[in-house]
């Protein structure tokens, strides 16, 4: 990294709100959606809705949301379908398709792939239950298929809160979008006949590659991120308070300039509202000053690899300590970068976890990130001329 280079970057749309935007937009085909992602995770479910008028096979390559968005889009249109996706994929727990198919009339079986069998959704006696055990998506796939329904729907969560931030942010949408929710705890009651009252949406950068992105400065490096909302509905918007914490100088003007001079700061943070910023932020406790104690990680386990078993394999290769239970971790930061800490790193198809090792290569590590393509599911901006310098 050479010394006083300033890097200007606007951040791709966020991935999390163009799924859900292109679902809406499935059922108002009006709507049009400022901003374009080459994401892989949009690239496949837009290929999927574009193909659901023709065809009965749909692959969702690794992504969770377009596996599960889809797949309740899907089971609207009368029809036999076959989803698929990689074996990553395939592993990563989607049993309650199947729980929530038996309370909406439809087919659902799985096997390899996700075979659906529909006449399109059925009035159910009462409210469908809905866990969220194991991720928030489900039920958020639910609400976001409600549009258009000639019939009430109450949904009730069960099962535990994980990733509700997510829930909640789709609801935000939802109403942004025009759709009548009234929640009353863990119910969530939509009326029959929504329609999409919006002609046109805007959407905004995605919070967690910018936070990858922020993660860069350093003393004689300042990123500037542009078009940078001071607020957000994504969860991972808390980034900004993360980074201050740890001694960045964060400045909002019409964009977001991101500084630091001296040494990081140990932080103590629950994750359990943004856990996709976990493996960034472990990472750069690793080299603050102090221990930093990061909790509400139970849902790691059910992303694309177990973050935090990975993460921990990432922290005793770059000499680092840390105590960890099944949703908590203390860091042992070193207060220093990884200059001694030489390495081959295989990030284990996880696209997070080749953040993490970036990041770390960034503050020292002589680090061989051994394949780097899974960023391409979220970020494919690494790829490009201008973000040379992350690599």
């Amino acid at each position: 990294m050479n010394a006083n280079r300033n890097i200007s970057i606007e951040i791709e749309p966020s991935k999390s709100i163009m799924n859900r935007a292109l679902i809406c937009k499935s059922y108002s085909p009006d709507l049009k959606i400022e901003g374009f992602s080459r994401a892989e995770d949009v690239a496949h479910l837009q290929n999927c809705l574009l193909e659901l008028e023709e065809d009965e096979v749909f692959n969702c390559g690794e992504g969770g949301t377009t596996f599960r968005f889809f797949s309740l889009r899907a089971s609207r249109r009368p029809g036999r379908y076959e989803i698929t996706g990689t074996d990553r994929l395939m592993k990563r727990p989607q049993e309650e398709i199947v729980s929530i198919s038996k309370q909406l009339g439809f087919s659902a079986q799985l096997w390899r792939n996700l075979i659906l069998e529909t006449d399109g959704w059925i009035k159910p006696e009462g409210p469908i239950q809905v866990s969220q055990e194991k991720s928030s998506q489900f039920l958020s796939a639910v609400l976001l298929n409600c549009w258009n329904l000639d019939f009430d729907i109450t949904i009730e969560s069960v099962g535990g809160k994980i990733s509700d931030s997510y829930l909640q942010m789709t609801i935000q949408f939802l109403k942004q979008m025009g759709m009548k929710i009234e929640v009353e705890g863990s119910r969530y009651f939509v009326p029959a006949y929504q329609n999409c009252a919006v002609t046109q949406i805007k959407i905004e950068p995605d919070m967690s590659s910018a936070f990858f992105v922020a993660a860069f400065a350093s003393p004689g490096l300042e990123v500037e991120i542009k078009k940078i909302p001071e607020n957000s509905i994504q969860p991972d918007f808390a980034f900004v308070k993360y980074l201050k914490e740890m001694g960045f100088n964060l400045d909002f003007g019409k964009s977001l300039k991101i500084s630091r001079e001296g040494k990081l700061k140990a932080i103590d943070a629950n994750l359990e509202s943004n856990p996709d910023l976990f493996p960034v932020l472990a990472v750069l406790c690793a080299a603050a000053e102090g221990d930093s104690h990061l909790t509400g990680l139970s849902s790691l386990q059910y992303k694309e690899s177990n973050r935090l078993m990975e993460i921990e394999v990432l922290l005793e290769d770059l000499g680092v300590s840390f105590q960890s239970e099944d949703d908590a971790i203390t860091i042992n930061g070193l207060g220093r970068p990884f200059e001694n800490a030489h390495l081959d790193y295989y990030p284990n198809e996880d696209h997070r976890l080749v953040m993490a090792a970036m990041i770390a290569k960034n503050l020292g590590a002589k680090i061989t990130v051994t394949d780097v393509k899974p960023i391409a599911k979220s970020f494919p901006q690494f790829f490009s001329p201008i973000f040379g310098f992350i690599r």
